[in-house]
């Protein structure tokens, strides 16, 4: 856990086999679950609304008649960069790596990489718009 970081009231954070790294200044909001059984890993000056899920796995689901619990899981890292913004409720799911400067909308389901600077949302997520560098803002 990175200095000056804040975990809110009521979050889960569950390293099974695997580990959670939160870089400094990076905020979660509350009832926020983390699952690791591989690494979940969120970088600096990060801010997770509350209900934001991250989650490194997944069930095996192939055979009907076998318990799906005793099948397995597929797992990946979920790697979230620096000065990510993720909106409330949303799920960022196994293998995703989201650059840094993005934002995750309110209950976007993020299966895919996020590139830096990119806002997306939806179910699944897609980009929605790129985020201007100052340099390039207009102030009309």
């Amino acid at each position: 856990l990175g200095r000056w970081s804040w975990i809110g009231h009521g979050c889960k954070i569950r390293a099974h086999e695997g580990s959670v790294s939160i870089g400094d200044r990076s905020v979660l909001g509350q009832e926020c679950t983390i699952s690791a059984f591989q690494h979940v890993s969120i970088g600096r000056e990060c801010i997770l609304a509350d209900r934001v899920m991250l989650i490194d796995f997944d069930h095996v689901t192939a055979e009907v008649e076998r318990p799906i619990r005793e099948q397995g899981i597929y797992k990946r890292d979920v790697r979230v960069g620096n000065n990510i913004w993720v909106g409330y409720g949303a799920c960022i799911l196994r293998g995703v790596t989201v650059g840094d400067n993005a934002v995750i909308g309110s209950l976007a389901v993020v299966t895919r990489d996020v590139e830096a600077d990119a806002v997306v949302g939806g179910s699944p997520a897609r980009v929605l718009r790129m985020r201007e560098k100052p340099e390039r803002l207009r102030w009309s």
